[in-house]
Formats: structure tokens, sequence, C-alpha cells
């Protein structure tokens, strides 16, 4: 069989929902998206979790995911 893989790294959950690696840490630190921490530091995130949180997001549900990218885009213009 050919089953994608559960549990993603940090940057395959970023490629796999579309955002920056820097986003998802965000969203992790504000403790919006759904994941698992292993230790101190590794982060895992749950395919099937994030495929959850991805459709609550277009319903208008929950973290203002388009709210948040402007916000990220903005912030990156006011850096030096």
């Amino acid at each position: 069989m050919d089953d994608p893989k559960k549990w993603l790294t940090i940057r395959e959950a970023a490629s796999y929902i579309g955002m920056s690696v820097g986003f998802l840490r965000k969203a992790v630190r504000l403790h919006k998206v759904p994941h698992t921490r292993i230790g101190s530091k590794s982060l895992r995130f749950d395919r099937n979790a994030l495929d959850q949180w991805l459709a609550t997001q277009s319903e208008g549900k929950g973290f203002p995911l388009e709210k948040t990218v402007k916000a990220v885009e903005w912030l990156n213009t006011q850096r030096p």
C-alpha cells in the first residue's frame, strides 16, 4: 500500500498546507494548529488533523488564516 506518511515534520507540514515554516511555528506557539511535541523541541503534525484544521479555516472558523498570512507578509516588509 502507498499510504501517505501519517506524521509530518514541520517542513513537511508547512509544504503540505502551502505555508512557510515560520508561519507554522507561530501557529504552534499560539496553540492554533494541531501538533504534537516530542521532547522539548521536535514537532510532529498529524496529516489528518491538518486536513480537518484546514477545513475549519475555509469555513471561517478557528484561526483566521487569511488575516494571519496578510499580517506575516506585512511584518516581512517591516524588517530592515
